[in-house]
């Protein structure tokens, strides 16, 4: 999947807005020359080198300079070197899967492929695991960021190398196996094993996640994606289109630009905040990949209207109090973003400039990273915080990726890894 998904990008922002988010641009590069410490295993995605080294690598692809380009690969080394030392899990986010996604989607981008197959040791260790290891034993079973449909993003970025065509295979394979069938279609539950205990006492026997990070609308990004691909489309046509019928089951109506919860059960519950890991911006773009592979123009239609509610809805509704990727100002801007280029919808187009120059306004030079604090949510006796985060997910290096694909014409397609790379409208 070296190719870009798209074949044209354009930037959009222009003139001061653009200037304004280079400047915040140049910061996050001068930042992650010495970003400090990382929150966990220097090797993950989400928070650890990769990141950095993403975001290196892109600025190399739209600038030219060699300096980015080698800063980007030299991260790419200490982190293998870094997973070599370190103890590890197989997941997409924050085991060994997240740092062989990047480097697998950086060559050919930032550099020549050699004859040396870094992730043929990667595809040993994630078939063995899809061999073998039972399904409760997968951390949260078939989510996108610590289960199963991890693996799968993966494979499909890794196509056709390796051993990728089996591992998606497998990874289908256990997917079907997972899901639950009723009348109302197909789910996945998830376990109330790694949820802390209030949540857990609510729970006890499990509960059907609403987001794209943990839930259903993650696999259904990752089935579309499948697809589109070419694999076993008579299976995926089906397990899509009864997944979909499960979560459109389950939306709320009237709920100030948020169409669904956070969890299932209650069905009464507020509604999701926006952004990529809850709420309708991601499950948008995820219900988008799958209806252009089906080549459900309905599906399409709704995923669609589902961004349009993001892009209008009131900011102190959406829940947004810091800039990253994963529940943010940048990953709301971003999202609507791609939105706006798939459709060329201006309502889209004005919600992307709002967000993205909310991204902007957040910034507060001299102030953690790049002027930038990621909010912490509170876990066990910790109280909620806002801290500095050179990473992805939360950090400094995805908003500096989100504000690159504002200002560049290169294709951001760094966020197939998030689920995020809403196709176009109508085909190039």
């Amino acid at each position: 999947m070296e190719t870009s998904t798209h074949t044209t990008w354009a930037p959009l922002l222009e003139g001061r807005e653009a200037s304004e988010a280079w400047e915040a641009i140049e910061s996050v590069a001068r930042a992650l020359e010495n970003p400090g410490e990382f929150l966990n295993l220097k090797h993950t995605l989400m928070d650890g080198l990769p990141g950095p080294a993403l975001f290196f690598g892109y600025l190399s692809l739209v600038t030219g300079d060699e300096s980015y380009r080698r800063r980007s690969l030299g991260l790419l080394d200490q982190a293998i070197d870094e997973l070599a030392i370190a103890p590890s899990d197989i997941t997409l986010m924050t085991g060994f899967a997240g740092l062989a996604w990047s480097v697998e989607h950086l060559q050919g981008r930032v550099c020549e492929r050699t004859g040396e197959d870094l992730n043929e040791g990667i595809d040993d260790a994630i078939l063995q695991a899809l061999a073998v290891v039972p399904e409760t034993e997968w951390p949260t079973g078939h989510d996108m960021m610590f289960g199963v449909a991890g693996m799968g993003i993966y494979a499909l970025e890794r196509l056709p190398r390796g051993a990728a065509k089996e591992i998606l295979e497998r990874v289908i394979e256990r997917l079907d196996r997972l899901a639950e069938r009723s009348d109302d279609g197909l789910a996945w539950m998830s376990s109330s094993k790694p949820l802390p205990p209030d949540l857990k006492a609510t729970w006890p026997d499990g509960y059907y996640n609403l987001g794209v990070a943990h839930g259903l609308p993650g696999v259904v990004g990752f089935l579309g994606m499948a697809l589109a691909a070419g694999f076993e489309r008579e299976r995926l046509r089906a397990m899509i289109a009864d997944a979909v019928r499960w979560l459109l089951a389950r939306t709320i109506p009237h709920a100030n630009g948020s169409s669904f919860t956070t969890f299932y059960p209650p069905f009464d519950a507020p509604p999701a905040r926006s952004g990529w890991c809850y709420g309708n911006p991601a499950i948008a773009a995820c219900l988008s990949i799958a209806a252009r592979a089906a080549g459900d123009a309905s599906l399409l239609e709704r995923a669609q209207d589902f961004a349009l509610e993001s892009a209008t809805r009131s900011s102190h509704e959406t829940g947004i109090i810091d800039p990253g990727l994963c529940h943010g100002a940048a990953g709301l801007g971003h999202i609507l973003n791609r939105f706006y280029r798939a459709t060329g919808d201006e309502r889209l187009g004005q919600g992307a400039r709002f967000w993205i120059n909310h991204t902007l306004q957040m910034r507060r030079p001299g102030v953690g990273l790049a002027g930038y604090l990621a909010f912490r949510e509170g876990r066990g006796e910790q109280e909620p915080r806002h801290i500095t985060d050179p990473g992805f997910l939360n950090g400094i290096s995805g908003t500096g990726l989100a504000l690159l694909a504002a200002v560049s014409t290169v294709p951001p397609d760094w966020d197939r890894v998030l689920l995020a790379t809403v196709p176009p409208a109508a085909a190039d």
